[in-house]
């Protein structure tokens, strides 16, 4: 008698573009959520926007420009899609959930660190590679032990943002503006590209975690 290792089913491409649409539509979710809390934070606790305006007009502000608690909100709408997916392949991932929301509330308050006169091609070389390390490490606590070669985890997250980052840093000196046909579509591609990056990688490590199934030898 020895002992088969059976690869958990559904794992290829299939899992890869419901990762990638799990992370989109998460992303799209959360700030939905986070304006009536933004309003909240504006009208209850004084929290301002940086242009004036009404509480609604300031909540909106703030939740557009990825302010107040919108990216806690984004993070975990993000990590409540993509768990919905890998609870199946890893049991007790609840955690990966917080994880995610904490990782995008640090990369949020990171951003409002900001000086409101910095220079604005600073903010994506700046932001980018914050928010891809907060990510890949706090996602990382939730894999590590768990699923072999975690650590790799880190790297794919981040390598997945190195084109971005590259393209934010060519934008910014060039001073192409962000309304121009050629920079929207490199915002767009800019944005999936990660995410496919790390749909790839979340197939390749859930591969490597593989459960025993009695055999006949």
């Amino acid at each position: 008698m020895s002992m088969a290792l059976v690869q958990p089913p559904a794992l290829g491409w299939r899992f890869g573009f419901l990762w990638i649409l799990a992370t989109a539509v998460g992303a799209l979710v959360g700030p939905a959520l986070a304006f009536p809390v933004n309003l909240a934070l504006v009208a209850l606790l004084g929290v301002t926007a940086p242009v004036p305006g009404t509480p609604i007009e300031q909540a909106l502000i703030l939740t557009a420009d990825g302010m107040g608690a919108s990216m806690l909100f984004v993070g975990l709408g993000m990590g409540f899609a993509q768990w919905l997916l890998l609870h199946r392949y890893l049991k007790h991932s609840e955690g990966w959930i917080l994880a995610t929301g904490i990782a995008m509330l640090l990369a949020g308050l990171f951003r409002s660190s900001f000086p409101p006169d910095i220079n604005p091609a600073l903010i994506g070389p700046l932001t980018i590679p914050a928010g891809a390390i907060l990510l890949a490490v706090c996602q990382w606590f939730v894999l590590r032990g768990r699923v072999p070669h975690a650590e790799w985890w880190v790297i794919i997250c981040i390598a997945g943002w190195v084109p971005t980052l590259a393209a934010s840093m060519i934008f910014g000196y060039l001073q192409f503006s962000s309304e121009s046909p050629l920079a929207l579509v490199v915002i767009v591609i800019g944005t999936i590209l990660p995410f496919i990056v790390a749909a790839a990688g979340m197939v390749w490590l859930l591969r490597q975690t593989t459960l025993p199934s009695p055999a006949a030898a």
